[in-house]
């Protein structure tokens, strides 16, 4: 797997941070960019599931 833009949203879903809708049109770059200036320590729930994308 080359494209590590799927994990970053499946670790930006299980963070519970939000996440653009349509990732798949954007750079790594511009999704870590749109992470950081979204990011809401906040939204982080204790324990969780992790729900993948690529199952």
């Amino acid at each position: 797997m080359n494209d590590p833009r799927p994990i970053l949203v499946d670790a930006l879903n299980f963070l519970s941070q939000t996440t653009i809708i349509n990732w798949q049109d954007l750079s790594t770059e511009q999704l870590l960019s749109q992470a950081v200036q979204n990011w809401q320590l906040d939204s982080i729930q204790p324990g969780g599931r992790i729900v993948t994308y690529y199952d």
